[in-house]
């Protein structure tokens, strides 16, 4: 496929846009392929930027209204991994010593 007006690198953010355009009015039932096919070939760390870049962080966890494992479940499934990682390591230094040992044992038996 000739892309008439195709980026020269990564960086070149306006002909990235102007491939955005043409690929959003031109090739509208090819997007989501693309766009899969895009995540695919990159390694995980750059998938994640990329979608931090484009979508945002989540932000952090509302206060549980019901249920806390219900609301951290959706929550997780939303954040980006440096979210996680934050939110992950500092509760783990808030928990007391008898909860990390539990933890770690759970996380060793779930990991």
């Amino acid at each position: 496929m000739n892309i008439p007006h195709r980026p020269k690198n990564a960086s070149d953010f306006d002909h990235w846009q102007t491939a955005r355009t043409r690929l959003k009015t031109k090739l509208p039932r090819h997007q989501a392929a693309a766009a899969y096919a895009a995540q695919t070939a990159m390694g995980e760390a750059d998938r994640d930027a990329v979608i931090e870049a484009t979508t945002g962080n989540f932000g952090s966890p509302l206060p549980p209204l019901i249920d806390v494992q219900d609301e951290a479940r959706w929550w997780v499934q939303l954040a980006s991994q440096k979210e996680l990682k934050a939110y992950c390591a500092l509760s783990f230094l808030q928990m007391t010593r008898q909860d990390r040992r539990a933890f770690l044992k759970w996380a060793k038996a779930n990991g």
